[in-house]
């Protein structure tokens, strides 16, 4: 299927003018989904932000969680009523299941807690958003509030433990 092989490509290397047009040339249901990626890797990179702060693969996997958000939400809006023949609903559920395919697998929480584990010193809390910055790189799709809550939470447990 051209998604999973377009998705591949993605993960290598995210050339998405690349992608949109192997995908227009092999007519390829992935075309909207690419573009509207595309599209809001553009708006980023012209935005005061993305001036300051170049693309790279951390900000293109929030940019592509933030895209499958509001998809989700729009799903929610979509009923019997307003959608009797379930065509939307069918549509947003195809992107969000895109998107998750172009995002990388989450880590557990007891993964995340064994590396904070290994790196978190005890009474070190001047250091903390150091120890948050450095496993949010880690784990780029885990969700950084579950991240900053666990990080605080190691340190209430080692400086008690150690």
């Amino acid at each position: 299927m051209i998604v999973v092989k377009i998705v591949n490509k993605i993960n290598k290397n995210m050339d998405i003018n690349k992608l949109v047009i192997e995908a227009m040339q092999s007519k390829s249901q992935a075309l909207p989904v690419l573009k509207e990626i595309k599209a809001r890797f553009l708006v980023y990179e012209k935005s005061p932000e993305g001036v300051k702060n170049p693309l790279n693969e951390a900000i293109q996997i929030d940019l592509i969680k933030k895209l499958k958000k509001e998809h989700e939400e729009s799903l929610s809006f979509f009923n019997d009523n307003n959608d009797p023949q379930g065509l939307k609903r069918k549509e947003e559920t195809f992107f969000i299941d895109t998107f998750n395919t172009f995002l990388p697998k989450e880590a557990s929480k007891e993964e995340i807690v064994a590396f904070v584990m290994a790196k978190v010193i005890p009474g070190d809390k001047k250091n903390m958003g150091n120890y948050i910055k450095e496993v949010k790189a880690k784990f780029p799709s885990n969700d950084g509030k579950d991240i900053a809550d666990i990080v605080k939470s190691m340190f209430v447990i080692k400086s008690i433990v150690g």
